[in-house]
């Protein structure tokens, strides 16, 4: 049976000095707002945080320079960018980087291949999902996990793929939880009002919704899908959908199809997803596949019951039955069922939003997933190694 670290204990927020994340962009999405969030939290305890992508742009940028956190273009060519690499070596010499922490595959690579020689960088990287089964990819992740000071699972399911399906060292892999802002996110009466108000949904209107990147993985189709089920039976109901993607197009014209123009909102990408979670009823999250899903997290600190499908990290953060509900992936049908189940009973909705609050409060807060990344900023290895 493989092997996955739990991470914990605390860490003097002043080892590290000047830390750089690195992403590919900055373009909305549960990575970069996460990025977002951290380097906010962190500039104000005396971290120099900056940020380096490889593709410039983004709704982020502006909102991070404006707090006076650094945004570097490394204007990354198509295929293998060997001159990426000195670039990012440069700007890690000119700045005096300590500590690069990498979010994904691509960045992992060029970060460990800036930094080979340079004494004093710490390199701490995150996988956010499942790794894809290629024989080559993993051979080289393997290599690149010996450079690397800490590769975090967001999930004990991505942590344990990491070490059983890819062959990462166990003592070198860790789950530490994605974290929310609980402050931001919270039930909020005034923005619940304002946002239904902008919606057009009345106070007895049923509102389902979504916040996610409009691509094939999040299987929006399937929701859509088990929305005309409901509202067959639920004329009332609405789903908000938002975000952006390339899967938009295709979506709108199975809204059409279905007649369900006057009943679906789409949103495109927002910025302030505080606000449009606080206006639903039930969050929806319809993946294929999943690390574990920052929005989901989100919804359940506004107090929302979920219907989640039953993958990946998901099934790690709703407790079934307790904090909302889960169902298997591209079953329409019984999405359907547990849309109603939970659309029907307005007490059932609050009993399991309360407890999906109190399970982020407990399990999944902000301060808590930052106290244990600032414990392996400042060098302190993963603890304690437990059986999955």
């Amino acid at each position: 049976m493989s092997t996955v670290t739990a991470f914990g204990g605390t860490a003097d927020a002043g080892a590290a000095q000047r830390l750089l994340f690195v992403n590919h962009s900055l373009r909305m999405g549960g990575i970069e707002t996460m990025i977002r969030d951290f380097a906010q939290a962190l500039r104000p305890v005396g971290v120099d945080v900056s940020v380096a992508v490889f593709l410039g742009g983004g709704a982020l940028v502006d909102e991070l320079r404006s707090g006076g956190i650094a945004v570097t273009d490394l204007h990354k060519r198509e295929g293998i960018d060997l001159g990426l690499v000195l670039r990012m070596r440069k700007l890690l010499r000119d700045s005096g980087t300590q500590v690069i922490h990498s979010h994904n595959y691509s960045a992992w690579l060029y970060s460990a291949l800036a930094s080979m020689g340079l004494p004093g960088v710490r390199l701490v990287h995150t996988e956010h999902s499942r790794v894809e089964p290629m024989a080559r990819r993993h051979a080289m992740e393997r290599w690149l996990a010996r450079r690397t000071h800490a590769v975090v699972g967001v999930s004990v399911d991505v942590a344990r793929s990491l070490v059983a399906d890819v062959g990462v060292d166990a003592s070198r892999v860790c789950f530490i939880g994605n974290g929310i802002n609980l402050a931001r996110y919270r039930p909020d009466a005034g923005l619940r009002s304002e946002m239904r108000a902008s919606l057009g949904v009345g106070a007895g209107c049923l509102v389902f919704g979504i916040v996610a990147r409009l691509v094939p993985v999040k299987a929006h189709v399937d929701l859509v899908a088990a929305f005309k089920l409901v509202h067959a039976n639920r004329p009332d109901c609405v789903l908000v959908i938002a975000g952006d993607g390339p899967c938009r197009q295709a979506l709108e014209s199975q809204v059409a199809a279905l007649g369900l123009v006057s009943a679906v909102r789409f949103l495109g990408e927002v910025r302030d997803s505080e606000r449009v979670l606080n206006a639903l009823d039930v969050y929806m999250l319809s993946s294929t596949d999943e690390g574990m899903n920052l929005t989901l997290l989100e919804a359940m600190a506004t107090g929302l019951p979920v219907v989640a499908t039953a993958v990946g990290g998901n099934s790690e953060v709703v407790l079934d039955g307790s904090t909302g509900l889960l169902v298997p992936a591209k079953d329409p049908q019984l999405m359907a069922q547990r849309m109603l189940a939970v659309g029907q009973g307005e007490a059932l909705r609050q009993r399991l939003g309360s407890a999906g609050r109190q399970r982020v409060e407990q399990q999944f807060s902000q301060a808590a997933t930052l106290r244990k990344y600032q414990a392996l900023y400042a060098g302190q290895a993963a603890s304690k190694v437990v059986n999955p």
